[in-house]
């Protein structure tokens, strides 16, 4: 009887312990599920000066991640504690990515903090500030590429395509403050970066709101991008509106591996402060 007791007790824990790998896969399985294939690499090249990045087996894996991330914002985090990845987004504050051009969160969390991730057998690192995309080919002996940040650069490495001609220098409307308390801020954004491009309108207020509530609120006209590619068309995207008395809200509606040779999209955004009352508005529009 006692050796009954004893095996039912072993059955059981294993059970328990066969149903917890399970449900640990189930979470680390993420990107598998969604066929990305990706890892994080540790850097053996002592002239690239980072330790570890995204490596993505295929432009189509990197793809893939972008419309992935691009579905809902929890995904970010989802993202990165199924890849075990330190990425810009854990490690810069929004004001430090914000100070070196990284705008989106999407961005951010696809590099590291040095502004490096690899796609295939490139090597990238990302500098918006000077404008820069600097890409290593791991498969010729770490030569080294410079391209703009503006250029559709996966097209012209993996489809011979020749960088953009005669782009005009793009600088995104500066950001407006509320003087509300506290203070809230909104913007309009093009985001540039070589390897990924994506128009954003956010709304962003500190961590810790005292009361009476400050609320601010988005509203997105309807808009039109057309890729940087030859023969594509205007798309239009719809309007949207969000908001409240959270603490970041946001509008995505383009996020791509390819950068837009036109655009439009406009928002109007509102804030209320109810003491001292305080409410105001204010429209930001990007266009190219």
């Amino acid at each position: 009887m006692k050796k009954l007791f004893v095996l039912a007790v072993v059955v059981l824990c294993s059970t328990l312990f066969f149903n917890s790998c399970s449900k640990d896969n189930d979470k680390v399985s993420l990107t598998k599920e969604r066929n990305i294939n990706v890892c994080v690499n540790f850097n053996k090249e002592k002239n690239l000066n980072s330790s570890n990045w995204l490596s993505f087996n295929s432009c189509e894996d990197y793809e893939r991640a972008i419309a992935f991330l691009n579905e809902k914002e929890g995904y970010l985090s989802l993202f990165e504690q199924d890849l075990h990845f330190s990425s810009m987004r854990c490690v810069l504050s929004e004001s430090q990515r914000e100070a070196i051009g990284v705008e989106d969160d999407i961005l951010a969390t696809l590099l590291n903090p040095d502004g490096f991730i690899q796609i295939d057998n490139f090597v990238f690192q990302i500098d918006i500030v000077n404008e820069k995309a600097y890409v290593w080919d791991t498969n010729n002996d770490n030569e080294m590429m410079t391209f703009s940040i503006d250029d559709n650069v996966l097209d012209i490495l993996f489809k011979n395509e020749e960088p953009i001609k005669n782009v005009i220098s793009y600088s995104n409307p500066e950001p407006y403050t509320f003087p509300s308390s506290p203070e809230a801020k909104c913007k309009v954004v093009y985001q540039r970066a070589a390897v990924y491009f994506s128009l954003l309108s956010k709304i962003n207020k500190p961590g810790v709101i005292s009361a009476p509530e400050v609320e601010i609120y988005y509203s997105t006209d309807s808009g039109t991008y057309t890729r940087n590619r030859s023969n594509a068309t205007q798309q239009t995207f719809p309007a949207q509106s969000d908001g409240g008395d959270g603490n970041n809200y946001h509008y995505r509606p383009y996020s791509a591996a390819v950068g837009l040779k036109q655009f439009y999209m406009s928002t109007f955004f509102n804030c209320i402060d109810y003491f001292p009352y305080y409410s105001d508005g204010v429209r930001i529009t990007v266009s190219k």
